[in-house]
């Protein structure tokens, strides 16, 4: 009888230890795991560098247009009228816009059929 009363002191002194160490293992496996996998997945890592000299290289293929006024700032200039389709000069300067820069161009025909909408 002893020894059981010594193990259930053993047990009772042991046992807010033990459930401490198990959170902490819990912890450790499902917290700083994943976090430390996610932080340094090589995959994610060369995504981003992709991401970040696709991004530099369309910067710099943008300088060259610095002719052309940003697009925010022809969206911010309510006064900006499209130039009418008769003229040939304004016919040539489309083209080139268009030409120089598709997405762009798309967007202000964009704004100007929502203009003409209104």
């Amino acid at each position: 009888m002893e020894n059981y009363e010594t193990i259930v002191r053993f047990a009772e002194w042991l046992a807010l230890p033990l459930a401490y160490f198990i959170l902490l293992i819990l912890f450790l496996f499902f917290i700083v795991r994943p976090f430390f996998s996610y932080l340094f997945n090589w995959n994610r890592i060369k995504v981003n560098e992709i991401l970040q000299e696709a991004q530099k290289e369309k910067e710099i293929d943008r300088k060259p247009d610095a002719a052309w006024p940003e697009q925010g700032e022809a969206e911010e200039d309510e006064s900006f009228a499209p130039p009418s389709p008769d003229s040939r000069d304004e016919q040539e300067l489309m083209s080139r816009l268009a030409k120089s820069d598709p997405e762009r161009a798309g967007s202000l025909v964009k704004k100007w059929l929502r203009k003409d909408q209104n």
